[in-house]
């Protein structure tokens, strides 16, 4: 698994953490704020980055995969 999927599949379970303690809707902008600082402090040499631009597909991917997270995110048209 690339490191790309690795984050995407972190960015996930933060969503999943933040439902299961009861958030009805959060900001995937949120999530990947989050995932930027989890990683950045368990990264010794600070190497890998996160595109915050990742974040509406990320939303978009994690809401079709995930029966769970279906409208948990608020995402607009697609352009």
């Amino acid at each position: 698994m690339n490191q790309n999927e690795q984050a995407y599949q972190h960015f996930v379970a933060i969503a999943k953490r933040a439902k299961a303690r009861g958030m009805k809707r959060y900001s995937a902008r949120a999530v990947l704020h989050i995932l930027r600082w989890e990683t950045w402090t368990a990264d010794a040499d600070k190497q890998f980055k996160i595109n915050d631009h990742k974040s509406p597909e990320w939303a978009r991917r994690a809401m079709s995969e995930y029966p769970e997270l279906s409208g948990f995110f608020s995402v607009r048209e697609a352009a």
